[in-house]
């Protein structure tokens, strides 16, 4: 093989190309300028890029960052934290106290930010405070299992002892642990369940209280359609198809209200773990309810997690503070700490924005019974204690209705001479009697329509023109009133 040849050098004062002339030096030296320039502009709207992407991160909406930081918003009632919705995030399709978000305008930084696609607010005795998409038809996953319980509750005692089928201690999806021939009580069967929500132990529920699975779905279906739930279909006890299983918001809200008030469910869904001894087996039973990592300074209690593919991640959760107890309902969310989150933001929103307020007490006068023919003798109408109720305050303004009784002959102290009805957006808040301040002898009392109000305190006068309370009457006495009382009608 030749070795490679060295190439020789051209002789000193010789070129192997002829020379450039000073313009072709001068051409050479301006391309290099502009491709220096050239570079520069690339680097400067690189640089500028990046700045550009760091200040978007860091100044972007609180639900695009939320996985990077903490953008939540500290309320009074816990130490806990919601996050607040900007508003131009805001659906338009989303309720709060029955009205839409736009008729807060200016107020729609304190309202919840939350990601479920259909998701609810109600406080125990089923008043919807945050409505999202509540009529939309939506499987429910494994929160089935309320209407299961409820229906064992109702039907079985907790003693009833049930045997495992092949088919229960087989099935699919989460399960207990339970096995075929094992024999449990109905209560075991029960926190086996709701802890872990076993597929396993709701078969087995419903095949000992019916004759088979479908047979007990029957029921469920019964059940919902006697509670008004007129969008709801159960096509199984678990949960776990989404085949012909499917819900509203709004649907679940009355199942949820109905089932919480058994004190039995009540412990069961507010208990994290449990241990049940079956033969030699121990069942170690741990709630898949995880709430109480996510919200302090309150009572959790309870209740159903859920998850299909068809359904998402759903959560029904529930909290209590200074008397008052809310459910939240999300459906259809990202992730199962994503149906935690939006529980507690809603809870936490929810919780906050309740007040103490005293409608009355019984030192106000609320108007005057007159004898007949003893225009210059009167009784005074009272109430026999203090009315004060939990008032969400995004809620409108409160209205009174009075119903006397038709009041004949002597009147005694302490008697009860009517009624008087607050509402609130056509709710009935609180009923009170209206009883006599002191006794009047005579053979027959009547109440005159001429200014009833003539009694009322300037007190009084002040708390219904504060609150807004509005006036009606309803009477077939007559009562006298005065004429200012009126102005707050």
């Amino acid at each position: 093989m030749m070795a490679p040849q060295k190439k020789s050098s051209p002789k000193k004062g010789t070129h192997k190309n002829p020379p450039r002339s000073p313009q072709v030096r001068q051409e050479k030296t301006w391309v290099i300028v502009a491709r220096w320039i050239i570079i520069a502009l690339v680097v400067l709207a690189l640089g500028g890029g990046l700045f550009v992407g760091a200040a978007s991160r860091a100044f972007s909406l609180p639900n695009e960052r939320a996985a990077t930081e903490s953008t939540t918003s500290e309320v009074a009632v816990s130490t806990a934290h919601y996050r607040l919705t900007p508003q131009t995030f805001l659906p338009e399709t989303d309720l709060i106290a029955g009205r839409p978000v736009s008729d807060y305008e200016g107020l729609t930084d304190d309202l919840p930010n939350i990601d479920a696609g259909y998701a609810g607010l109600y406080t125990a005795d089923g008043q919807a405070l945050f409505e999202r998409k509540v009529d939309k038809k939506t499987p429910m996953a494994s929160t089935t299992k309320l209407m299961t319980a409820l229906i064992a509750l109702e039907t079985t005692t907790l003693d009833t002892e049930m045997t495992v089928s092949q088919k229960a201690g087989y099935m699919e999806g989460t399960g207990s642990g339970i096995l075929p021939n094992m024999v449990l009580t109905l209560s075991d069967l029960l926190y086996c369940m709701l802890l872990p929500s076993g597929n396993d132990a709701a078969v087995c529920i419903a095949e000992n209280i019916s004759e088979s699975e479908e047979d007990f779905t029957a029921l469920m279906n019964k059940k919902a359609a006697d509670l008004g739930m007129t969008s709801t279909h159960y096509g199984d006890a678990t949960g776990w198809s989404d085949d012909n299983n499917y819900t509203t918001i709004e649907d679940y809200s009355k199942l949820t209200c109905e089932v919480m008030k058994n004190a039995t469910f009540r412990e069961i869904v507010a208990t994290r773990e449990k241990n049940i001894k079956v033969d030699n087996t121990t069942l170690e039973l741990e709630s898949t309810n995880k709430m109480y990592d996510y919200l302090d300074a309150v009572e959790i209690v309870g209740i159903k997690t859920g998850h299909t593919y068809g359904a998402g991640y759903c959560f029904i959760g529930g909290a209590k503070l200074n008397g008052v107890e809310l459910y939240s309902i999300v459906f259809d969310c990202n992730d199962r700490e994503g149906s935690f989150e939006d529980s507690a933001t809603l809870l936490s929103w929810g919780l906050g924005h309740f007040e103490t307020v005293e409608l009355v007490n019984p030192t106000q006068e609320l108007g005057m019974l007159f004898p007949a023919g003893l225009s210059n003798t009167s009784v005074v109408l009272s109430v026999p204690e203090a009315i004060q109720v939990s008032n969400f305050d995004f809620n409108g303004p409160f209205k009174y209705v009075i119903d006397l009784d038709d009041v004949r002959g002597a009147v005694e102290e302490g008697q009860v001479c009517g009624s008087i009805t607050w509402l609130q957006d056509g709710r009935t808040v609180v009923t009170s009697d209206l009883i006599a301040g002191q006794s009047i002898v005579g053979s027959s009392a009547r109440s005159s329509s001429d200014g009833f109000w003539a009694g009322v305190s300037n007190g009084f006068q002040i708390l219904l023109n504060t609150v807004g309370i509005a006036q009606e009457t309803n009477s077939s006495s007559t009562l006298q009133s005065h004429r200012e009382g009126r102005k707050a009608a």
